[in-house]
């Protein structure tokens, strides 16, 4: 779980930048 929470925030990252 801990991985996929890390994959959604690089994502959302990657949309707010």
């Amino acid at each position: 779980v801990q991985e996929e929470l890390g994959r959604s925030i690089q994502q959302f990252e990657r949309v707010n930048n």
